[in-house]
Order: structure tokens, then sequence, then C-alpha cells
């Protein structure tokens, strides 16, 4: 049966400061640890033993998250003192992955999404692939790496972030990834620790197979930045993922979307314009309006404040909700 390994060991530094004090996958989403929609999301698709390294802040990510139980999941990790890049994670790992000729799926610790990860594994195993890619369809290639394909889907070239009108391919690279034990027997004969800058271009140089999988009608993203962490949270206001039956504690959210953690406190003149998440412990005095804004566990929200598109918090806030989690 497939194995998945979870990449969960980068520091996340175009999120910083927040993730100075919390590892990017442990970033509340929606008022939940990130990482928990993933584990959930494997487990509705029946992989259910799951490895996943850490190195960053390691203790807080293996205290939240732990045996991946609470999840649905059995989770196993390997912590690294330094990180070893996306191959070199794998590779690490190699004795809880590997079995026979099975496929070995990689999936992204920061990102959330609703892939069909059962239909994805079922388009490695049926094109003989070396590696599978789940590429979506994006407005605007620059911002993404992209894979070039053929009618059939068969990857034959990759464009990194390219400029305005010269994009090859609008499908991106969504870190979600299966590959053949062969493919890893061949980063160990090469010396490679990194699937994109390395391994990719690698195979395709030998003539070797790498085949795309179209993420249709498809939520995903990677809480790569500040707006991004935010959008994602509106998007499970809005009903935009499909995150399963009682996947996500919803508790306290109204119908102008609008989620508020029971154990924030309110001033009773607060203005709320949804989308907004308001945080565990948070305190938010009177006079404020909230408008398409995230505000943070145990954030204090000054009187008369507006908070339009942003993020409100403190670092001291977002570590004392994280301690407790591992508490």
């Amino acid at each position: 049966m497939t194995s998945v390994f979870v990449m969960a060991a980068g520091k996340g530094t175009r999120l910083a400061p927040w993730t100075t004090v919390v590892p990017k996958p442990a970033l509340p989403v929606a008022n939940e640890p990130s990482l928990g929609f993933l584990l959930r999301l494997a487990a509705r698709h029946g992989f259910r033993d799951l490895t996943a390294n850490a190195s960053w802040l390691s203790d807080v990510l293996l205290g939240i998250f732990g045996d991946g139980s609470a999840h649905g999941v059995n989770l196993a990790w390997n912590v690294e003192d330094e990180p070893l890049g996306t191959a070199g994670g794998v590779l690490a790992a190699q004795d809880q992955l590997r079995d026979g000729d099975e496929p070995i799926m990689v999936l992204s610790g920061d990102g959330i999404h609703d892939a069909d990860l059962a239909a994805i594994e079922r388009t490695h195993r049926e094109s003989g692939a070396l590696a599978t890619l789940a590429v979506l369809p994006v407005a605007d290639a620059s911002q993404y790496g992209v894979a070039v394909v053929d009618g059939s889907n068969r990857i034959t070239g990759f464009q990194e972030k390219p400029a305005r009108g010269t994009e090859l391919s609008n499908l991106a690279n969504t870190g979600i990834y299966v590959f053949s034990p062969e493919a890893l027997d061949l980063c160990t004969t090469w010396g490679l620790t990194d699937f994109g800058s390395e391994l990719f271009p690698r195979l395709l140089a030998e003539g070797r197979h790498i085949q795309a999988h179209p993420l249709l009608e498809t939520y995903w993203n990677d809480i790569g930045d500040l707006d991004e962490w935010r959008a994602t949270s509106v998007a499970l206001l809005d009903g935009d993922v499909d995150a399963g039956p009682g996947a996500w504690n919803d508790d306290g959210m109204n119908a102008d979307r609008v989620l508020v953690h029971p154990t924030a406190q309110l001033a009773d003149d607060v203005q709320m314009i949804g989308p907004c998440v308001v945080g565990a412990g948070a305190r938010v005095g009177n006079g404020v309006v909230l408008r398409s804004a995230m505000v943070l566990p145990y954030a204090e929200v000054p009187t008369g404040l507006v908070v339009a598109s942003g993020t409100v918090g403190s670092t001291a806030g977002l570590e004392r909700w994280a301690r407790e989690l591992v508490d």
C-alpha cells in the first residue's frame, strides 16, 4: 500500500515574525492548527499510516499533533537537526516508507486543500511514471513554478515563475507528489536533496517519465504569505474547501461568516463584517470594527480600532496558544 510522507520541517520565513514562535504547519487556520486539515484529508482518502519530518520548533509541532490519532491517522516523526531538503527528508525516512515496489506519496505540510489523493495515486499507478505531480490550473502563472505537459499529461518541461506573456503553461506545481521507489534510488545514486530544483530536471534530461495529474474543481492554498494565510480561513468560512463532514470546528460561526472562538471576549458594540476569524482568548474592545480580518489567539484589539483586510495579534499571544495546545 502507498505510504505517505509529510514535509513539515521548513521555517516559513515569509510568515515571520509569526513563524519565529510557532512552526508554519501549526499556524491557526479557522482557529485550528493547519496541519490537522491535511491529516484528516489523508485519512478520508484511506491513507492512515503517515510519516512527517520536523526541524524548526519541532517540540511544538510534535506536541500539538503527537501520534496523529486525534486526526484519524497513525503519525510517525523524523526530527532533523537541520532541514535535509525535500528529497533528503524523504530519503532519511525510507525505513518507515519503503514497502517493496509500492509508491510513496509526498505532501507539503503547509497545504490546505481538498485534493483527491486517491485519484492522484491511481494516476501514478496507471501511468507507470517514476514521479507524478498534482498540478492546478491558475490564472497567473507568474506566481508559481509550472509544469508543461503534452496531450497525455506527460510532463515535458518546467518554468519557474515565468514572466507574464512567456508562460508555456498555467499548471502550477502544488507540492503533492507520488514517487516510484526507483525515483528515490536515483536521488541516492545522483546525490540529490531536492525534488524541484534537482530531481525533476534530471529526470527530464534523461528522458524519464514524469506524469501530471491536473486538479480540477479543487481548492488549494499553501499559506505561503500573510495574505494567503488569511485567505485559507476565509475559504473555509465561505465553504470553498471540502473539509469533510465534521472535519473542522466551526462552533461560533454565524450566518455572516464570522467565526469567534468560545473563549474570546468581545465588547457588546463590536462590529464584524465577514469573513472574520477571532481566535482563542482574544479580547476585542469597544467600538472596534473588523472587516475581512483575522484576529489571532490572545490578541488585544484596543478600543476604536478598525481592522480591514488584515491580521492582528502578537507573537506572545500566538506562542501562548500553541504552548497551551502542547500542554
